[in-house]
């Protein structure tokens, strides 16, 4: 009985495999495909930036990543709902409300951390993250 299921099967399973290894190929025969861009939503790139002239950072900001600036709700180890904080070449600013008066000009990037980051980096009233400007090199 064992002879005859494997006489069956054999002539049927070499056929199919023959049919699908063609396909199992990991790159196509023309070459790799680009890939995708793909937008990183925790930073605001200098290409960003210059795309049009800004009032001030907390305009682009609000305009581009608003999600940055919205209140959250409280902070589970505090229980107090924190500020997001902002920070120009890791100096901390008065808060997100300082943005209104930094001029885009010199900004390289801005970066949002979300809440772990900015705790794990400056401490328990980070608990929202941060925003952080970097300023291009003189």
């Amino acid at each position: 009985m064992r002879h005859s299921v494997r006489a069956v099967l054999l002539p049927l399973l070499v056929p199919s495999l023959v049919l699908l290894a063609p396909g199992c190929g990991s790159r196509p025969a023309s070459g790799p495909t680009p890939r995708a861009t793909r937008r990183n939503f925790d930073v605001i790139t200098r290409e960003e930036i210059e795309q049009r002239a800004w009032s001030s950072v907390f305009d682009l900001v609000s305009t581009l990543r608003p999600q940055w600036i919205r209140q959250r709700g409280p902070d589970s180890f505090t229980g107090q709902a924190t500020p997001v904080q902002a920070y120009l070449d890791n100096t901390r600013l008065a808060g997100i409300t300082a943005l209104a008066n930094i001029s885009t000009a010199r900004l390289h990037s801005v970066e949002y951390l979300d809440g772990i980051e900015a705790t794990a980096r400056w401490g328990l009233d980070h608990g929202q993250g941060a925003i952080v400007l970097r300023t291009r090199a003189q």
